[in-house]
């Protein structure tokens, strides 16, 4: 195995663990979980609000149509779109990508979502370069 691959792995391991936590502390996870790109850069602030419009875009938005997510006072953005619907285990998940972009900084995201037994949208695994 790889290090990139025992590194990526571990991180999906990581996120699975995050959403056990309550939304504050999962926000907070996520950021760390992400050092290094522009997720990380977010302040707490920003990346609870990203978090929740994340869900509520692969809760409501068709496959393809993009939207757009601005944190308000710090500039920080993100276009997203839900890029793929599927079935993995018998659960219905979506795959939302797009670009994060702080101070000036733009990169590309991928976050997968599976919706739970209760019927929630739940972080499923992300990937940043």
């Amino acid at each position: 195995m790889t290090i990139r691959r025992l590194l990526r792995s571990l991180a999906l391991a990581a996120v699975t663990a995050c959403l056990a936590l309550p939304r504050a502390e999962a926000a907070t996870g996520f950021g760390a979980l992400l050092k290094g790109t522009n997720f990380a850069a977010f302040p707490e602030a920003d990346l609870k609000l990203f978090i929740n419009f994340a869900e509520s875009t692969v809760a409501s938005q068709p496959d393809g149509v993009p939207v757009h997510f601005n944190a308000p006072g710090s500039g920080n953005s993100a276009t997203m779109k839900v890029t793929k619907s599927y079935s993995r285990d018998g659960y219905s998940c979506r795959d939302l990508g797009g670009e994060t972009t702080v101070k000036s900084s733009t990169e590309p995201f991928t976050l997968s979502y599976c919706r739970d037994k209760a019927g929630q949208w739940r972080l499923a695994s992300s990937t940043s370069p």
